[in-house]
């Protein structure tokens, strides 16, 4: 069976774009601060508010990707910190055979805890 990476490609553009849009949309947003209309209070989707209005008549559309936008922010933040981490700590290992061991042992001891024991003891 040959290997046809269309699809692939496809997926992979379609999210690039996905994650631009709210990228931009975001920053495009960010700096209105979601307006309290009392008279458009649970609004029905409609052209104006996509995803209607909520009780302070705040439009959820604008709400929504807003935090979406800092979701990513959190989460480019934390792949950043975690990349910065990871490549010091495999430089310190480099550097020393026994820090290269003592890295190993630690992360074999995280790896070999059960996840939601480790989420019980954090």
């Amino acid at each position: 069976m040959l290997y046809n990476p269309a699809p692939t490609l496809l997926r992979l553009i379609l999210s690039v774009a996905c994650l631009l849009f709210i990228a931009g949309y975001g920053y495009a947003t960010l700096s209105q601060p979601p307006e309290v209309n009392l008279l458009a209070r649970h609004l029905s989707p409609d052209i104006q508010h996509w995803f209607g209005t909520d009780n302070l008549g705040r439009d959820v559309w604008l709400r929504c990707f807003q935090g979406a936008f800092t979701s990513l922010q959190i989460g480019v933040g934390a792949a950043l910190c975690s990349g910065v981490i990871a490549l010091m700590m495999a430089a310190a290992a480099r550097i020393h055979p026994r820090l290269d061991l003592l890295m190993r042992l630690i992360t074999d001891a995280m790896l070999a805890m059960p996840h939601l024991l480790l989420l019980i003891l954090i």
